[in-house]
């Protein structure tokens, strides 16, 4: 049980070469930059993490792998979630998508092992607001979506593989 809030960068920021790295039930919000990041080589699981009111909610980036469960997603100025390390999962997610921030937006930037970027998407549900749809982008690499529910979603899969 952690919160981090008002903090002038990142409220969980993880950098280097960080492997079992575990969050449980922890708050990012009200953060300049974003509530959690992975950087660099950085494998990371967050479980019942909430991130709102930053400027995005989560940003994993360079050859990061993380892994979200149980997580709700809202109230962001720029994404909700943005995913564009080597590999990601929303498990039983929530993205609420209130504001003009994009609601997820995902795809490859550079892999350490060569490997296709790849987002797996499981019971996750996205929900825009009811005069404007969330913009969900994965803009390539490999994406399987299994038990998924969106609502009020304009969803762009701009070179993305759909996988089963």
């Amino acid at each position: 049980d952690l919160s981090a809030r008002h903090f002038l960068n990142d409220g969980f920021n993880v950098h280097g070469q960080t492997t079992g790295f575990h969050c449980h039930t922890i708050q990012g919000y009200d953060c300049f930059d974003e509530g959690f990041s992975a950087h660099d080589d950085c494998e990371c699981l967050v479980q019942r993490g909430d991130f709102w009111g930053n400027e995005n909610g989560v940003a994993d980036v360079n050859r990061a792998i993380t892994m979200y469960e149980e997580c709700l997603f809202y109230g962001n100025v720029h994404v909700d979630v943005l995913l564009v390390g080597e590999r990601h999962v929303l498990n039983d997610c929530r993205i609420v998508n209130q504001t003009e921030a994009r609601a997820l937006s995902a795809g490859p930037r550079e892999t350490r092992t060569g490997e296709p970027f790849r987002l797996d998407l499981s019971e996750v549900t996205i929900i825009g607001k009811k005069k404007s749809p969330a913009r969900i982008r994965i803009n390539g690499g490999l994406l399987k979506m299994q038990g998924c529910r969106f609502e009020n979603v304009e969803l762009n899969t701009l070179g993305a593989e759909i996988v089963e």
